[in-house]
């Protein structure tokens, strides 16, 4: 990055010492952040087989008969596609080392491409937002109210398409309006390359006429629209649902041990899951919530003449946004840890049913043996 000589430029209502400082820690943190984004993709390919395998076992016939079962589904697919744009970059990266010379045409559909996929990434994450959001009301309510037809009709698959179908809905118009931020200016200077030369930049991107016009009228409200609804809103509904829920499950415990005094199991199973719980809430908040300060800031910073200010907001968002893609791998362990039922399913996965069928092998010799012996 550049010198600290004229750091003032960048932090003009501070004094020159304290620019001074904020500059050559800003130099350092872009450099680390330099270096977080040249290794990030082997995040990105970890966490698309980590979640590809949660798939696998969580559309198992014995697996698919709840709704958090589903959602935790479609949140799983939700995390792959979210991180196929960063794989694409690393693909094309590779890409134009081998061909770096190709056509204007070829060059225009290839950041067309990326502008989808940009945006497509936006949106599955606002979907995997509000989908694990949901999980967690879901399992409030069925646990809060264990005898209510109404509620436990909420554990029914037909309730997880419901819940998908309209978030999902409720996701897209953010997206459409993401996907005409981006402009694409013509580099008429640009020359066609020839063989192995580096092929020149057709077009510059940046900001379109819609989110430029009205002194960034619609930019604006973009970022604020989307910090609040598919960020803070989210980070604030998340933890309250997760204390309800912890405050129910152990409710649960305290009946089920005036009920049987053999509980102890269950109260050390009670308690596990309210940890689990309580670990994937802090996770959600680590990814989750400096995102949503961000979005809201930027415009803020965007529109103010503190440059260096707004430089370390791009930088934290991109860090973020890696270990944000780098917490989804994080759901299957603790599906492991909680869930016998998953945990039983996954080693048939692994062993390809192998374990299944000796369970069932072992059950049906336990059962003819009493047969055998009154003969």
């Amino acid at each position: 990055m550049q010198a600290c000589d004229n750091a003032r430029q960048n932090f003009p209502t501070l004094e020159k010492s304290t620019a001074r400082a904020l500059c050559s820690f800003l130099n350092d943190f872009v450099n680390f952040v330099d270096v977080v984004n040249k290794h990030k993709f082997y995040i990105y390919y970890l966490v698309v087989l980590i979640n590809l395998f949660h798939v696998i076992v969580l559309t198992r016939p014995s697996m698919r008969t709840s709704s958090i079962n589903i959602i935790m589904t479609a949140v799983a697919i939700a995390d792959i596609i979210s991180a196929i744009y960063n794989i694409h970059l690393k693909i094309v990266l590779i890409l134009t080392d081998i061909y770096p010379c190709y056509s204007k045409n070829l060059y225009h559909n290839l950041i067309i491409l990326d502008n989808c996929l940009y945006c497509l990434q936006d949106y599955t994450r606002r979907c995997s937002t509000w989908l694990s959001l949901s999980i967690a009301t879901i399992r409030t309510l069925v646990v809060r109210n264990p005898m209510d037809p109404k509620y436990e009709k909420l554990s029914n698959p037909k309730t997880a398409v419901i819940v998908i179908f309209t978030i999902c809905s409720l996701c897209l118009p953010t997206t459409v309006l993401q996907y005409f931020k981006a402009g694409f200016i013509e580099n008429e200077e640009a020359n066609a390359c020839k063989g192995n030369e580096m092929v020149d930049e057709y077009y510059y991107r940046g900001l379109s006429d819609l989110f430029m016009d009205n002194e960034m009228l619609i930019y604006n409200i973009f970022f604020y629209l989307e910090g609040v609804t598919s960020k803070l809103i989210p980070c604030l509904l998340y933890p309250i649902a997760t204390v309800f829920l912890i405050i129910e499950i152990r409710k649960a415990a305290i009946n089920r041990k005036k009920i049987s005094s053999s509980s102890s199991s269950q109260q050390d199973s009670s308690g596990r899951t309210t940890k689990l719980i309580f670990y994937l809430t802090v996770i959600f908040y680590i990814g989750e919530f400096p995102m949503a300060v961000f979005y809201i800031l930027n415009p803020i910073l965007q529109m103010s003449i503190q440059w260096g200010f707004y430089t370390y907001l791009v930088y934290f968002e991109f860090l973020f946004s890696t270990l944000l893609t780098a917490t989804t791998a994080i759901h299957m362990p603790i599906c492991l840890l909680m869930s016998s039922q998953y945990k039983i399913t996954a080693k048939d996965v692994i062993f390809g049913g192998y374990q299944h069928k000796l369970r069932k092998s072992e059950s049906s010799v336990i059962s003819i043996r009493p047969s055998s012996q009154t003969r």
